[in-house]
């Protein structure tokens, strides 16, 4: 039942919220910090507790710990959820950041405050369940769901442009969401049909589809078929078109939850079915998705270089990041599986840290044009500094748990590409001039007469300080994520 615990209480938080908003704007909050501190709590205990199993290499079985009962026997369906050192990390980060949105809110005046949080809360209960789902149906369950509050979030609470404009955006990532998971949907049951046609099981567990014998016609249909749903979702280049504006206008508050966690999924579907699906077919064509990794690569970053919006810049920096992971899944080398794993956690950390950091120019400037600024070095406290720190950990400075992650992607992959690895480093030195070149235009040069209104709160700079810390932490001691991770060394 623990499993079902931590997908269950964030819902409840939501919907306790909502219902008891007339009792006070401060109490939704006070619920749902109460309801994340007890799943935190549940998941500190049980790795507490499970230490000495969680870091033992020598033990051979998948899962931590297991919840399944049958759903829909007729068709094979189980309510099937585990949890191993991927899922873990990936519901610890979100619980992390959920905190962090919950925080930064405390005292905005936000309308109809206790929906606005049960949307929060659902999204955090479907992200949970999609890390736990080990029945690939009850995965796609859950990963159609998350678009709705997602959706709602974005209608009703996006950055102040006109309802039309807010609705387009919150459209067009609706449908893109639905060709994913319709695409999943098909590809899933294109999967279970094989199996059924080889060994007359019925069934939708993954460690039972894991042994499927796949063909090279059926191989790679389903794995393109897996492949262009996790694409639309992460997003990769060319199914990326929804992500830009949706990221420039997402709720300034709610932007950890909707930008970061949505690629998460994403990539770790690619680590979870890519691992113990396809990894034979995979290898096979491997040459077109290294291509690909280029190309995300190099026009994601050309296309940031052309922005004058800080979220948009970092969109697609985000996107073009996601070329090294395309690059270090197909590698099929464990050692950048282990990088991909600390490079997403640092790269959530530091990208939120910047998404804060904008939130505190947008609050004096309304606005994230940054040609629009300039001279604000010596006119904001801290902000320059902390801003300098968080583009240098995206760029992979050493010393922080993104060069850790990128060497590690990059060192996994060579062996296996040296070209295409080589090549990709390039993409290293165009990231340097978007971000730096954004950097100077926000804080150096002639000032345009901006009254700085608002420069940091106590709050936020502590929370700045924790991030900052925990990216060199990992920098420092990248061991502590590689050893819950070691599902990995299979």
């Amino acid at each position: 039942m623990f499993l079902c615990e931590l997908i269950f209480i964030p819902l409840l938080g939501g919907i306790f919220s909502w219902n008891l908003e007339f009792l006070g704007k401060k109490v939704p909050r006070w619920i749902l910090l109460f309801c994340m501190s007890l799943n935190l709590f549940l998941l500190i205990n049980f790795f507490y507790n499970q230490q000495n199993f969680l870091f033992n290499t020598n033990i051979h079985h998948f899962w931590y710990t297991e919840f399944n009962v049958p759903w829909i026997s007729n068709l094979g369906i189980n309510f099937h959820l585990a949890l191993d050192g991927l899922s873990f990390l990936m519901i610890l980060l979100t619980i992390f950041l959920t905190f962090i949105s919950i925080l930064l809110t405390w005292n905005e005046k936000i309308k109809n405050i206790g929906f606005f949080y049960f949307c929060m809360m659902f999204i955090v209960s479907n992200l949970i369940g999609i890390f736990l789902s080990v029945d690939l149906f009850l995965f796609f369950v859950f990963w159609e769901i998350l678009s709705i509050p997602i959706y709602f979030l974005m209608v009703l609470w996006g950055k102040k442009v006109t309802s039309i404009g807010r609705s387009k955006i919150a459209n067009k990532y609706l449908i893109n969401s639905q060709i994913s998971g319709l695409i999943l949907l098909i590809s899933i049951i294109s999967l279970v049909k094989v199996y059924y046609d080889q060994s007359n099981i019925l069934t939708f567990n993954l460690d039972i589809l894991k042994n499927v014998t796949l063909n090279n016609k059926y191989g790679l249909f389903i794995m393109i078929g897996f492949f262009t749903s996790l694409m639309i979702k992460i997003p990769l280049v060319p199914f990326h078109s929804w992500f830009p504006n949706f990221h420039k206008n997402t709720p300034v508050s709610g932007a950890f939850d909707l930008i970061g966690i949505i690629i998460k999924t994403g990539i770790y579907g690619l680590l979870r079915f890519n691992i113990f699906l396809f990894s034979n077919v995979s290898q096979k064509y491997s040459i077109f998705f290294y291509i690909l990794g280029l190309f995300c690569i190099f026009y994601s970053v050309f296309l940031a270089c052309t922005q004058n919006s800080i979220k948009k810049v970092i969109a697609y920096m985000s996107i073009s990041h996601m070329g090294f992971v395309l690059i270090g899944i197909i590698s099929g080398n464990n050692l950048a599986y282990k990088g991909i794993i600390l490079y997403i956690i640092s790269y959530s950390l530091s990208t939120s840290a910047l998404i804060i950091l904008t939130r505190i120019l947008y609050k004096n400037f309304q606005t994230d044009n940054f040609k629009k600024m300039g001279g604000l070095w010596k006119n904001m406290f801290f902000v320059p500094g902390f801003f300098l720190f968080f583009i240098m950990s995206s760029l992979g400075i050493p010393g922080t748990g993104n060069f850790i992650g990128e060497f590690l992607i990059l060192l996994g992959s060579f062996p296996v590409n040296p070209i295409f690895t080589l090549i990709s480093m390039i993409g290293l030195v165009f990231f340097a001039i978007c971000f730096l070149n954004m950097f100077h235009k926000i804080f150096y040069g002639s000032n345009k007469n901006f009254l700085v209104v608002y420069n940091i709160s106590i709050l936020e700079f502590l929370i700045l300080f924790i991030l900052s810390f925990l990216i060199i932490f990992f920098g420092l001691y990248p061991n502590i994520i590689f050893n819950i991770s070691n599902f990995l060394i299979i």
